[in-house]
């Protein structure tokens, strides 16, 4: 699944599905709201269905420029996400339209997106 977009239940499915496995894929895109502020190691983002993203920035200087953001990582154990690299989406983005799209993308119409 490299490069899936997934929403935080999706992800939790995956992931107890992959326990023990060597073919789970750890890169994953994450779309969210910049929840409080951008300091310390972890930034947190509203996910398209309302959880809760931990993402590890330890390796990246920069602040988000926006309110809405794309990050893609490597998942951890816990769930978080270790930045690999981010994409402002600006800040009028509608993230339960997207969180339908993810919807479809991994359920009837997963053929269409992969």
């Amino acid at each position: 699944m490299e490069g899936a977009r997934v929403n935080t239940q999706i992800l939790a499915q995956e992931l107890m599905a992959a326990q023990g496995s060597t073919e789970w894929s750890s890169g994953e895109h994450r779309v969210g709201r910049v929840k409080g502020a951008q300091n310390g190691q972890f930034v947190h983002l509203e996910g398209p269905d309302g959880g809760d993203i931990a993402i590890d920035r330890s390796s990246s200087s920069r602040h988000y420029g926006s309110e809405f953001v794309e990050v893609y990582g490597t998942v951890n154990n816990d769930r978080s996400v270790t930045e690999i690299r981010s994409t402002d989406f600006g800040n009028n983005f509608d993230l339960k339209l997207y969180n339908e799209a993810v919807l479809l993308s991994n359920g009837e119409m997963r053929e269409i997106f992969h």
